[in-house]
């Protein structure tokens, strides 16, 4: 797993034009709901081996209406800190319009900007998601944490692709079982990336459904993600 597709794993301000009325009877697709709840904000630490290397802070806008459908716009930013700031600066951002009825985002935008010794490399990609795409569940990070923050899937193993910086990540996780994170009732979803990343995400297990922590291996140690604020309505 690369360190960019870890900064952003766990689950941003901008809100959707005012809505009309929701309509009588929105289209859904079965078994393919997002999750989020509007106005929620999150900030979560990021330590690779141990050392704080990261802060991510995201945030949901209102609720709007797109072709009938309820969407959220998420948008989060993540930025390096502690001593890994010392010697490069990443800053990582990504905004993404979800279609939560029918499970894909709708258009997503992502920024990287990565200075080392004072040479700076940015990337910026805007996608706007296919019917090819939707169909075979191409998630960006923002929709596979709403889509995991919306299945209740039991132990079944679930698989989708996620698109980060043009790359495309297969990614296989399922439940495993209901523990604490430190006092918080969470359940438990243990998977791999590309079958050779193994990778744990704890989910609240409440109503809000929020993602708390994701413990994930990679090629420079153990990357551990833990939420430190939570704020909603």
């Amino acid at each position: 797993m690369s360190f960019r597709a870890a900064l952003l794993l766990a689950s941003g301000c901008a809100a959707l034009p005012p809505a009309p009325p929701p309509p009588t009877a929105p289209a859904a697709v079965p078994d393919a709901a997002l999750w989020g709840i509007p106005g929620e904000t999150m900030a979560y630490d990021i330590r690779l081996r141990g050392l704080r290397v990261a802060r991510v802070d995201v945030a949901v806008g209102q609720l709007g209406w797109i072709d009938g459908h309820r969407a959220l716009i998420v948008r989060s930013r993540g930025t390096t800190t502690g001593l890994l700031s010392l010697v490069t600066d990443v800053t990582y951002e990504l905004t993404t319009t979800l279609d939560l009825d029918a499970g894909h985002p709708i258009v997503d935008d992502e920024r990287a900007r990565i200075v080392v010794e004072g040479n700076a490399e940015s990337s910026h990609h805007e996608r706007l998601w296919s019917a090819r795409d939707i169909a075979v569940g191409v998630h960006d990070l923002h929709s596979a944490a709403a889509a995991l923050r919306g299945w209740r899937g039991g132990a079944r193993v679930r698989l989708i692709d996620v698109e980060i910086d043009d790359n495309s990540i297969d990614v296989a996780l399922a439940e495993s079982r209901r523990e604490l994170v430190k006092t918080m009732p969470a359940v438990r979803y243990d998977g791999r990336v590309r079958d050779r990343f193994p990778f744990t995400v704890w989910i609240s297990d409440d109503a809000a459904r929020v993602p708390l922590a994701v413990h994930a291996g990679s090629k420079w140690g153990d990357i551990d993600v833990t939420l430190v604020d939570y704020e909603a309505p």
